[in-house]
């Protein structure tokens, strides 16, 4: 009898050990290092102007930069204005607007300005925080001389230990002045 347990033992560990090198093999991902090739990979930078934030997308240690003037992409613009405009937080105190004149238009400075004005007359008196994120993005129309957009975007709004998640969708336009794409409305 007790040979026979000894045996369904050393039988069950048997098993045991087979099912744990199969798990092993295929939930841990093999790769040979003969076929492993480094690509050079090209990521593109972009530089608020009026800020020393750069914005870069996560890469490899061997990738190259690739400047771009945002002022001469009015796609890029428009989605990083939008995301920027849209998020802030009253420990910020208005200065992620302040940061966004250098992109906007003449006539839309001045609904900023106002917006700035208005934040610093009336703080808040709890914390309020917003971030914006687009869902989707696509061009309604574009010429040598204007661009509109449409958007899609996630708010999540906190207020003390609240938070608040909704969808909206709005329209950004933009206008060529001074050899330069600058935003002249954002309904959002």
């Amino acid at each position: 009898m007790r040979r026979k347990i000894i045996i369904i033992l050393i039988i069950i560990l048997v098993v045991l050990g087979i099912i744990l090198l199969l798990l092993a093999k295929f939930l841990i991902p093999h790769t040979p290092k003969e076929s492993v090739k480094s690509e050079e990979t090209t990521l593109t930078s972009i530089t608020i102007p009026g800020t020393n934030e750069t914005k870069i997308p996560e890469g490899s240690e061997s990738a190259s930069r690739k400047e771009v003037n945002i002022h001469q992409d009015p796609f890029i613009l428009a989605r990083l204005f939008i995301e920027r405009y849209g998020s802030y937080s009253t420990d910020s105190n208005s200065i992620y607007l302040e940061e966004l004149l250098p992109l906007v238009s003449q006539s839309f400075k001045s609904v900023l300005l106002e917006k700035i004005q208005e934040i610093k007359e009336n703080p808040p008196t709890e914390f309020y925080g917003q971030t914006t994120k687009i869902i989707s993005f696509s061009e309604e129309e574009k010429d040598e001389t204007q661009a509109k957009f449409k958007a899609q975007v996630m708010i999540e709004k906190t207020t003390g230990k609240k938070t608040e998640v909704s969808y909206e969708e709005g329209t950004i336009t933009l206008v060529f002045e001074d050899g330069e794409w600058k935003v002249a409305s954002c309904d959002f």
